[in-house]
């Protein structure tokens, strides 16, 4: 359904013109691997860090999936606010 709206909104036309280094993002090739290969793991590593290093990434860890953090041994001790992280 989403491709029919696009489709019905560029009328028909391509979108073209981008700029060659843009188009090696997607579609490009460095040392033999895809270049969204690296982008996915640049990806990965800052996500790595700011789950690991930063205060904010660390009261997520702890609270993790439960809605209702007072059953957990981990929240309760870790005294994030449940409330500021939702």
């Amino acid at each position: 359904m989403l491709h029919g709206v696009t489709y019905w909104y560029m009328g028909g036309q391509t979108i073209h013109g981008f700029p060659s280094g843009f188009r090696q993002l997607g579609s490009g090739y460095w040392a033999g691997i895809p270049v969204p290969v690296y982008v996915m793991f640049a990806f990965l590593v800052m996500g790595a860090f700011f789950a690991q290093r930063t205060t904010y990434g660390q009261e997520i860890y702890a609270i993790g999936a439960n809605r209702w953090p007072r059953g957990s041994p981990a929240s309760r001790s870790s005294d994030a606010s449940c409330s500021c992280i939702r």
